[in-house]
Parts: structure tokens; sequence; C-alpha cells
């Protein structure tokens, strides 16, 4: 009886501690994810770049591009200092998955935008938009870091 009692219970481990690996690695996600929108919110280029890998790759409008990490900052100090976001939320909780073997994941968004940005010209433009997007997340050593995004826009309903 104690031998069946054990073995049940190192069965009973068996099945649950990948459930508690994989919502870790799903909470982690999420939290990447918010430090993403928040890094939009605050102005921080640091803080966007710090959960993405040293090269990610970009889709949107019709275009791939592989970016490095030299290559992706300017443009985004530019961006985030002409532009102020009103909001930069969540329309619904993201979806998250995790592979089966723990190595690869993805958020699945949809994120309400609105604020102003200032052009070259100097002119101020508001803009109401949300955003359809998945993040690619590779755990490298241990360590979650996005490895690109696919993203697609419309006008709020």
């Amino acid at each position: 009886m104690r031998k069946r009692l054990l073995a049940l219970g190192w069965t009973l481990l068996w099945l649950v501690v990948p459930v508690w690996g994989q919502s870790a690695d799903h909470e982690t996600l999420n939290r990447l994810h918010a430090t993403v929108l928040q890094a939009h919110r605050d102005g921080d280029v640091a803080a966007w770049m710090a959960v993405e890998a040293d090269t990610v790759f970009a889709s949107n409008n019709g275009v791939v591009r592989w970016l490095s990490r030299s290559e992706r900052q300017p443009g985004r100090e530019t961006y985030l200092a002409r532009t102020t976001f009103d909001v930069y939320r969540d329309l619904a909780p993201p979806r998250v998955h995790v592979s089966a073997d723990g190595s690869l994941g993805w958020v699945l968004a949809e994120v309400e935008v609105q604020g102003w940005a200032a052009r070259q010209d100097g002119a101020i433009e508001d803009f109401s938009v949300v955003y359809s997007w998945i993040e690619l997340y590779e755990k490298r050593a241990g360590q979650w870091l996005m490895t690109g995004t696919v993203a697609n826009s419309r006008n709020p309903d």
C-alpha cells in the first residue's frame, strides 16, 4: 500500500510540475507585455528594448524587417520623444501561449492607443487607433526575450 501511495504521489507531482512551470512562464510573458505597454506610456526606450533579443523582426504594412538593437534604438527614441500617449492599454486580457517544451511563447493582444505626436514640421497630430499584434518570444538561457512582432491596425469602433 505504501509503495502505491508513493507511486501515486510521484505521478501526481510529475503531472503538476509542468503546469507550475507553464504558469510561471505565462505570468512572465504577461509581465513582459505589460512592460512594453508601460514603456510606451512612460517614453522609456530602455525598458522597451530590455525585453527584446539583440536582433528582432517586425512585420507590418506588408513588410518584414530584421533589425538589430542599434538599428531600432534611434527610431524609437525619436518616436517616443515626439509622442504623448493618453491611452495605451489592452482592450481585453492578452492571450498567452507557451510551447509544450517551454522554449517558445507568444502574446496575442488588442491594444487601444490614443494621444498626439509632433510632426517634423512642428504641427501636432492627434491619433486614435487599435492595434492587434502578436509578440513572439524565445527562452534563451532561462530568460524570455521578444524575438519579433507582427502587427496591424484599425480605426477604433
